[in-house]
């Protein structure tokens, strides 16, 4: 087993070879192809039916032999026999069929289509012998206005047989195995959208439920595109700079020692990736993008945990230190005017 694929068992489809090449674990049950997936082939790989089986005591030369064991109830793959959990589970388990997601997937395709023209499916499949599936989007890969980068977000489903969650969220990883899929959820957690749901009564309403909400997601994403993409257009001079960062960094009139220099380093810190990181040169060099940038890459790479370095991050989705900076941050920047904060000390 490579990458938590099963030879033989496990079956996978990733797309965008032309662009990603192929997966580097080059197993034989992941098909590489051109251009995005579509919803069909995805089918023949998910389409399998888990069924909850009850499981009975195994003791020929007992009187209690066959006899049902009602706390526990074992995840079999219809079609083959095949226990896809080794440990059972509760009667009460829910089993969410991947092809009931596919279904409110292929429905909320047309908004997601509308919002985002690069809009596809990139990967989808089986791990650990079918107990999780997998299917990827890649919701959106564009280049801001004289930013030669490329920003991409992503979208996963996963659903796991036992042993784990569903899970949907937003991200920045190309999926094609089980190392990939694990860093997705967790920059989604880190993020802010990961969506985790048990496998009990009322998981596929739930299920469905966040879905919508990461349509509603990335439509905002959008606009918040369409924001930053002006800062491209306007320059900061040295006074800009300086107010942009009082704004973010505040030193109230009459603060303590401690506070003045914890601060005035944290500005000058953010000054510095403005100033000579060379991603934020050429045609956006100093100008309002940049500045957001190099407060984006101070609060995702330098404030805790740096998993949280994925596009949803700057559009600020949760209640931390680091989406109030960088909320505070898009609105100082996107302003007429960055006027000098009130009731702060100069700092030389």
């Amino acid at each position: 087993m490579s990458a938590g694929i099963v030879a033989g068992v496990d079956l996978g489809l990733v797309g965008m070879e032309e662009a990603y090449g192929l997966p580097w674990h080059r197993m034989a049950e992941y098909e590489s192809r051109p251009g995005p997936l579509e919803i069909p082939d995805i089918r023949e790989i998910l389409s399998y039916h888990v069924v909850a089986v009850p499981l009975k005591l195994h003791a020929p030369n007992h009187t209690f032999n066959d006899q049902r064991v009602p706390t526990m109830v074992a995840l079999v793959e219809e079609a083959t026999g095949r226990v896809l959990h080794e440990q059972s589970v509760s009667p009460k388990y829910c089993v969410f069929q991947n092809e009931e997601f596919l279904n409110r997937v292929e429905a909320l395709i047309p908004s997601f289509d509308e919002a985002f023209p690069n809009f596809c499916v990139e990967s989808a499949g089986t791990l650990f012998g079918k107990r999780v599936a997998f299917v990827n989007f890649l919701l959106d890969c564009f280049h801001y206005d004289n930013d030669d980068s490329e920003t991409i977000t992503r979208v996963m489903y996963s659903n796991a047989f036992g042993g784990r969650s569903v899970y949907a969220g937003g991200h920045n990883v190309h999926v094609v195995c089980a190392n990939t899929e694990n860093l997705a959820n967790m920059q989604s957690a880190a993020n802010g959208t990961l969506g985790k749901y048990k496998h009990t009564s009322g998981v596929v309403d739930r299920v469905g439920r966040k879905m919508v909400d990461l349509t509603e997601v990335a439509q905002a994403l959008n606009v918040y595109k369409q924001m930053v993409n002006r800062l491209t257009h306007i320059p900061m001079d040295t006074t800009d700079v300086d107010n942009y960062l009082a704004h973010l960094f505040p030193i109230p009139t009459g603060s303590k020692q401690a506070t003045v220099t914890t601060r005035t380093n944290k500005r000058e810190r953010v000054r510095e990736i403005f100033e000579t990181d060379t991603s934020l040169q050429g045609r956006i060099a100093h100008t309002r993008f940049a500045a957001f940038q190099s407060l984006t890459f101070y609060t995702n790479h330098e404030m805790g945990n740096s998993d949280a370095a994925f596009n949803f991050s700057q559009l600020a989705v949760g209640d931390g230190e680091r989406s109030r900076l960088n909320k505070q941050a898009l609105s100082v920047l996107s302003k007429d005017e960055i006027t000098a904060p009130q009731n702060q000390m100069a700092v030389a």
